[in-house]
């Protein structure tokens, strides 16, 4: 089984994930405005460019948004505004919500915890790759989750290998007959000494 959550457990996940999300989360950041065609700083500029969310880091947050696109498509941004003014944004986790369209062709978000249905005045709603006639952008865990999933299953392999061992490199001979009980507490007496990856493999 594979998801957006434990897709992180793979090093070549994990690693690409943290360097874009990393690195983009750092980058500087500003508001403009077009007039007559022409582009101006937006000033004064809005206190949530520099502190989106009051109770995280600017680039922790910005991170959760990046991290969000690259795992599942979609980025899920929840706003409270008070007499239309930002006072502070969170980054949803976007296995809790749930879009559609409403009677006039709306996007609607139903979020856990949420008493009311959110609109667009609420959530600020960033799609990564998006196929036509879809609400939500293309999962990049849910298209390549059976190549994610061969990669989990080297990295069981290999700690079972190196746990365990699965290499036979000799035979334990004993002269006359043994008991099962026998056999087990040799075989144990021996792995005791050898075995793990430290010092060989599993008799």
């Amino acid at each position: 089984h594979v998801d957006a959550d434990n897709a992180l457990t793979i090093n070549a996940v994990f690693s690409a994930t943290s360097l874009i999300a990393d690195t983009m989360s750092t980058l500087p950041m500003d508001t403009f405005i077009r007039r007559d065609g022409a582009r101006f700083p937006f000033r004064p500029r809005p206190e949530w460019v520099d502190r989106p969310d009051v109770d995280i880091p600017r680039e922790a947050f910005y991170s959760q948004v990046i991290t969000s696109l690259l795992l599942s498509g979609a980025a899920f941004i929840r706003v409270y505004s008070r007499r239309g003014e930002v006072i502070n944004m969170q980054c949803l986790n976007p296995i809790t919500v749930r879009m559609e369209r409403n009677n006039v062709g709306r996007v609607i978000f139903h979020v856990e915890g949420e008493k009311r249905p959110l609109t667009s005045d609420d959530m600020l709603y960033i799609p990564d790759i998006m196929k036509p006639g879809q609400l939500r952008g293309v999962s990049r865990v849910e298209s390549l989750k059976e190549s994610l999933g061969i990669g989990k299953a080297l990295d069981f392999y290999q700690a079972q290998f190196f746990g365990n061992g699965t290499s036979l490199n000799g035979v334990i001979e004993y002269p006359g007959q043994l008991t099962q009980e026998q056999a087990d507490q040799l075989r144990n007496s021996f792995d005791s000494k050898h075995g793990s990856w430290k010092r060989a493999h599993r008799t």
